[in-house]
């Protein structure tokens, strides 16, 4: 399980692409390319949405989402589920300047919510193996 763990949090770190799934307003599944932040390991993911939005809204109905990610070598899906959090505080310790380019208002603007996803169960995929681990 620790290998299994330390080779996701690696391949984390070479991942460009990260997405967020959510069950949808209408029921469906909603996969969204998320832009990767400072704190992420395979049991915490801290991500950026703006107050409203239609993921928003999804995750305040049902905060049961999926986070999925690949790079050379493998793919991780987690499941688990959401909070959502509204305090500049903690949006402002997350800033990096690449996120003023995607929300040039910044984090005291009262527009953005943090996602903070937490994982419960993993799917590991690396190279043709497959691995279900519950976190």
């Amino acid at each position: 399980m620790q290998e299994s763990i330390r080779r996701a949090e690696e391949l984390l770190e070479k991942a460009e692409v990260v997405t967020l799934a959510v069950n949808g307003e209408d029921g469906f599944p909603r996969s969204y390319v998320m832009t990767k932040l400072p704190g992420e390991s395979i049991r915490v993911f801290p991500f950026l949405a703006k107050e409203g939005s239609e993921k928003i809204r999804a995750l305040e109905q049902d905060p049961r989402a999926c986070v999925s990610y690949f790079a050379p070598g493998g793919s991780v899906s987690l499941t688990g589920s959401v909070q959502l959090i509204r305090e500049t505080g903690a949006l402002r310790e997350l800033w990096v300047p690449e996120l003023d380019r995607i929300f040039p208002a910044g984090p005291e603007s009262g527009e953005l919510v943090l996602i903070r996803f937490e994982s419960r169960a993993a799917t590991f995929c690396f190279m043709g193996k497959v691995e279900d681990l519950t976190l």
